[in-house]
């Protein structure tokens, strides 16, 4: 059972998150394995705009070495922590920081980014432009809505400093996936 069929069961439904549908998830775990061949044991992880932190706790089932989860809701952060608990996780895999995306700052870079802000709102290219300044050869995953998917591509594809690898289109969700350069 995959970590995020897991978090869909129970009271976990009650969060007001629109979590990422399995299928996708695992999809983007198989281009990041297969087309970057991420080595997840060397790998440290951001989960932004976390959610119910599926993508990072995912990450954790594949080997990561660390996972930050980003979370600005106090409530859902808390829940993230209490998953990692319930799960058994080593206190020194993650770190939940209940922060706004926009503001959060790292000191050591991350080697794959996940970025999927609420749709329609905007946050997708601020949030990777904040995360651009200390994470340059970072793989960014930004999910968003089909429909704002062009937007979003030709405001990072105008950033000098990322490369558009591949996009992948599930239904109403996009996929991008860019490199640092």
């Amino acid at each position: 059972m995959t970590i995020a069929k897991t978090l869909s069961k129970g009271n976990e439904n009650r969060l007001l998150v629109r979590p990422t549908r399995g299928r996708i998830t695992q999809a983007i775990f198989n281009v990041l394995r297969h087309r970057f061949l991420v080595n997840w044991c060397e790998t440290d992880v951001l989960d932004g705009f976390a959610g119910t932190g599926a993508f990072g706790f995912q990450a954790l089932t594949f080997g990561a070495r660390y996972v930050a989860f980003v979370e600005k809701n106090y409530y859902v952060a808390s829940q993230i922590s209490t998953r990692a608990t319930n799960l058994g996780l080593p206190e020194s895999s993650y770190k939940v920081f209940n922060t706004d995306i926009m503001q959060f700052c790292t000191l050591s870079p991350f080697q794959v980014i996940f970025v999927d802000p609420p749709y329609f709102k905007g946050l997708a290219i601020p949030a990777v432009k904040n995360l651009l300044r200390s994470n340059t050869t970072s793989i960014f995953v930004v999910e968003c809505a089909s429909k704002e998917s062009l937007d979003v591509q030709n405001e990072l594809d105008v950033e000098s400093s990322l490369s558009k690898e591949t996009e992948k289109v599930y239904g109403n969700t996009s996929v991008l996936f860019y490199t640092g350069v």
